[in-house]
């Protein structure tokens, strides 16, 4: 497989179970990184430590830029994220985000006109921050996973999907075949 130079963003709270999958597929290129370097609590109470912060890295070195699942309301403002997703989104990289993470890609403008989806099983008017942030959005939970050009969204039950999902977009598998022994070999077949 080829590296992908990959960014999984920490914030306070994030859904670290949620995004262990794509962090273990992308693992040659992966680079942690917050917007502060500090240690970060994750919702199952583990202590993250990011590689960077996003002052020390390139947004055009970045394929992929991953957002965990929790409650970045505290970041919806944020000029600083806002500029760096904006960097890697113009220039083609993929933005993908689970569960509550796809509510700071509306947040951030990013989904506006695209197919999306997100919370933890589908976005419905019951997620109180999250549903009025994707009024410009086409909300779709037909598939646990939507890709609408480079913008990748994920209900936040869908991990494993999404992990699978980004590894073809991001052009991982040489065959079909390869992508079936993935997929085996995460669900304990041969």
């Amino acid at each position: 497989m080829k590296k992908i130079k990959t960014l999984l963003f920490y914030y306070d709270d994030f859904s670290n179970f949620e995004v262990a999958c794509t962090a273990f597929q992308f693992h040659d290129g992966l680079i942690t990184a917050a917007l502060e370097q500090r240690p970060f609590k994750s919702e199952e109470n583990m202590v993250m430590i990011p590689h960077k912060t996003l002052d020390e890295i390139n947004p055009a070195e970045i394929d992929l830029f991953v957002i965990p699942g929790g409650n970045p309301t505290s970041l919806f403002e944020n000029a600083t994220l806002r500029s760096f997703l904006t960097a890697v989104a113009d220039r083609g990289g993929v933005v993908a985000g689970i569960c509550g993470g796809t509510g700071l890609m509306a947040a951030m403008g990013l989904l506006k006109g695209k197919k999306c989806t997100g919370n933890s099983a589908g976005i419905g008017p019951d997620w109180k921050w999250g549903y009025p942030l994707f009024s410009e959005s086409i909300i779709t939970n037909e598939s646990a996973v939507v890709v609408d050009g480079n913008m990748v969204t994920s209900q936040g039950r869908a991990f494993l999907e999404m992990s699978l999902r980004l590894n073809d977009v991001m052009g991982m598998y040489s065959s079909e075949e390869e992508r079936q022994q993935d997929l085996d070999w995460w669900m304990g077949g041969n």
